[in-house]
């Protein structure tokens, strides 16, 4: 099975450009399309790219070093933040609001951070590390810069659960999930510009990686789904139904719980990260296409 299906199909890709340089082509093609979508509100491409790059501009002033931790609850801000990290040459680093202060403590020491872009409601959490505010900067911030990186600098390290010892940092490149996305584009998804996905999965699981950068990289909408939103299944439906959504990403174990009716405008069912029973992909596979995705990691 691995001889056979493991190589797959040589895709060729842009090896000139970043994650971030392609958001940046798709600013260019259609600045005023929209980017973003959260609680009824919305971000253009050319909003998100100068709010971004902004912030950018601050982290290259400051004394980062190479990884930049990001501690931030689920909205704007969270692409904003990722972008602006990328654009600046640094890799982010996801921790999660939810995680025990042993867990938060052990990631910024293992990765050596010493700049946390955090959501105002966290400016008290850390004593060790220099603190952003994103909250407050990205409502009035005008500076603008160049951008820096290369496509074999590190885009972000996630790390592993550590369920079986200490958690484990994945280091994961800007080739890495260009191809990914390349690949993707190019044998996967056959859809317009300024198509709706769904942004579901907590920015601390690889899946947030495909929601955020197949989306912003092609001109569609991310759509991002709000904590209530993520745990009521009846009002993801009509997030994804109200938004016309092609495209999500959604856990085996939800995906078992909704309905054809929760997911009628979908085109595309990604599941991954544990088995998805055989019920669950012949009800959707009747409606829509379901693919099986690993992460960038095992990319």
């Amino acid at each position: 099975l691995l001889n056979e299906f493991g190589p797959g199909d040589v895709v060729s890709f842009d090896t000139t450009k970043t994650l971030h340089g392609l958001f940046e082509e798709q600013v260019h093609k259609s600045p005023d399309n929209t980017a973003l979508v959260f609680e009824r509100q919305e971000i253009s491409y050319s909003e998100l790219n100068k709010r971004a790059t902004a912030l950018a501009c601050i982290l290259v002033e400051m004394n980062c070093g190479q990884f930049v931790g990001l501690y931030l609850d689920r909205g704007f801000e969270t692409a904003i933040s990722i972008l602006a990290v990328l654009k600046s040459g640094k890799a982010y680093v996801p921790i999660s609001p939810e995680y025990p202060g042993q867990r938060t403590d052990f990631i910024l020491e293992d990765a050596g951070i010493k700049v946390v872009l955090a959501s105002s409601v966290y400016l008290d959490t850390f004593c060790s590390v220099t603190v952003v505010n994103v909250s407050g900067f990205i409502k009035d911030s005008e500076k603008d810069g160049q951008c820096v990186g290369s496509l074999c600098d590190l885009a972000y390290v996630m790390y592993t659960s550590g369920t079986t010892g200490r958690p484990k940092g994945v280091s994961v490149s800007h080739k890495n999930v260009v191809n990914m996305v390349s690949v993707q584009c190019s044998q996967f998804f056959m859809l317009d510009n300024a198509c709706a996905v769904l942004s579901f999965a907590p920015y601390v699981f690889d899946a947030s990686v495909w929601e955020t950068f197949y989306s912003l990289s092609n001109g569609h909408r991310l759509i991002v789904a709000n904590e209530e939103q993520r745990r009521d299944l009846d009002l993801l439906g009509i997030l994804v139904n109200e938004y016309s959504v092609v495209a999500a990403c959604i856990p085996p174990a939800l995906a078992s719980m909704l309905t054809i009716d929760h997911l009628k405008p979908l085109q595309y069912l990604i599941v991954g990260g544990e088995s998805t029973d055989v019920t669950t992909i012949n009800r959707f596979s009747e409606h829509c296409q379901v693919l099986n995705f690993y992460g960038p990691t095992e990319n």
